[in-house]
């Protein structure tokens, strides 16, 4: 899929492969790209209604929910593969990366539905959170709003359930083919089934909603791995290939939604956004160093990006406590502001009292045994620690 969009020279090798010690243990710009990620989740979620006329005009062109989650979607394919292609391909590596996501991402995951169920009750809802199960659940029996945004978090776990095998036992050229082609082809192909057997909300629905679709934009993101080990990010050229399959997919996608494509709209935003979030990925893994990179690496938004996992987790909540819940509602300005800065004060508070601690204990329990470990970024949505959402 990436070699067809020109950026790959060949789809299994490259003449001078990246050691891992070549290869930056941290990119600093991801850091910025998750905080862009999360800052264009929460305004996507604050009610139009109350928003100025040029923000819903804004939202509506470029689509900041679709495409923060897409981003982090490609983020954490990248993350994760880049991580897993230094492991030794044996079971207990498989069984070390389960571990560490396990420790990053449930505790206060569990905490957040363990305090509705306290104090909300349960409900089929609640019993799909916590099955991981939530996107399928949603579309089949619907969800109360504040738990909505708990559909892309089932995502990644599926996706960090899977990976693994993938990465850790297939030769690394089946994966290369795997991740640029075979699985990127069988997300289109679920998709264009949706279209055909459902009707067209429906199969709109279910193709945003499920793990066999949005698999796409991780598979892309875990492409990106494999090429930079091949060199990929070493090459000017490349660069320059990024940069106008980013331009061209997004002007392709603004131009197909001025035309419409009718049923087959599902399938077309799922291929053509995983390409532009994507090589907007790629874009700034190139561009790390470079001025781009360096305001994607500025402190606050790295910071934003550190308590990324914390934010999506709870501000759909904070913004229902705060009666935000119905899109078309008028809101005084201040409650917006007022919630934003609860769902900040909640995910900092999270971040320093309860996942870093627990990020420390992680650490000693499961030392890395690599001499120069990739770097383990944050879920999210996305999911937490080395992945998109935190």
């Amino acid at each position: 899929m990436l070699r067809a969009a020109g950026l790959t020279l060949a789809p299994f090798a490259h003449p001078n492969p990246v050691t891992q010690t070549q290869r930056p243990r941290h990119l600093p710009a991801l850091d910025g790209v998750r905080g862009l990620a999360i800052l264009a989740v929460m305004w996507f979620h604050l009610p139009g209604g109350s928003m100025p006329a040029i923000s819903n005009r804004l939202i509506q062109i470029t689509q900041p929910g679709y495409f923060g989650v897409d981003v982090f979607f490609a983020l954490s394919g990248f993350l994760i593969t880049r991580i897993l292609l230094v492991e030794p391909p044996r079971l207990d590596s498989a069984k070390r990366f389960l571990i560490k996501r396990a420790l990053r991402i449930f505790p206060i995951y569990y905490l957040f539905l363990l305090g509705y169920w306290i104090f909300d009750g349960g409900g089929t809802d609640l019993a799909g959170a916590a099955l991981y199960a939530g996107n399928y659940t949603i579309y089949a029996l619907g969800c109360r709003q504040d738990f909505h945004h708990l559909w892309s978090l089932a995502i990644e776990e599926h996706f960090y359930l899977l990976w693994p095998w993938i990465v850790l036992f297939l030769p690394q050229r089946w994966g290369r083919l795997a991740c640029q082609f075979l699985i990127p082809a069988f997300a289109l192909l679920a998709a264009s089934l949706h279209a055909v057997w459902l009707d067209p909300k429906d199969s709109s629905f279910l193709t945003f909603l499920s793990t066999q679709t949005r698999i796409f934009t991780l598979s892309l993101g875990s492409a990106l791995a494999y090429l930079e080990r091949d060199g990929f990010f070493a090459s000017k050229r490349q660069r320059s290939a990024t940069i106008i399959v980013l331009l061209a997919s997004l002007f392709l996608l603004l131009v197909i939604r001025k035309i419409g494509v009718g049923p087959a709209w599902p399938v077309v935003r799922l291929g053509i956004s995983g390409l532009v979030s994507t090589s907007f990925l790629a874009f700034c893994v190139f561009d790390n160093d470079r001025s781009f990179g360096k305001l994607l690496g500025h402190t606050w938004l790295r910071k934003i990006g550190g308590i990324s996992y914390g934010l999506y987790l709870y501000h759909q909540a904070v913004y229902c406590w705060f009666g935000l819940m119905r899109k078309s509602d008028v809101h005084p300005t201040q409650t917006m502001v007022a919630a934003i800065l609860v769902s900040f004060c909640l995910a900092a508070f999270s971040f320093w009292w309860i996942e870093k601690p627990l990020l420390g204990f992680r650490k000693r329990l499961l030392p890395d045994p690599s001499v120069a470990p990739v770097q383990a970024a944050a879920h999210g949505v996305p999911s937490g620690g080395s992945s998109g959402h935190g």
